[in-house]
């Protein structure tokens, strides 16, 4: 069985995520595409996001019928990704962004 009650807190730590690790906001200043979006700190601009990235999700779930089978199966791959991958290339990101600014002072 689903836990609901779950949902909010894995799609605000979805978004918080996903908006520090994908360069989201690099596209939408160069494409000058809705630049309300760059203002995230607004609760109305966070609701907006995570209204986007639940997109895929509600998608997947309307045309599903075996949802549960899909989360059997996907959650061996998703859970490696989770506690492999994720934290690697948050690190990655993490270091290369220090390694910039430090670099950024010495010039």
């Amino acid at each position: 069985m689903l836990n609901i009650a779950a949902v909010p807190i894995l799609n605000i730590t979805l978004r918080n995520n996903l908006l520090d690790v994908i360069p989201i906001k690099k596209y939408i200043r160069k494409w000058n595409f809705a630049t309300f979006l760059l203002e995230d700190h607004k609760n109305s601009v966070k609701g907006i996001w995570s209204i986007i990235l639940s997109i895929p999700v509600i998608v997947i779930v309307l045309l599903t019928r075996d949802v549960q089978g899909m989360v059997t199966y996907t959650g061996g791959i998703c859970g490696s990704f989770i506690l492999l991958y994720f934290p690697a290339m948050l690190a990655h990101y993490a270091r290369k962004q220090d390694f910039e600014k430090i670099h950024q002072h010495e010039n």
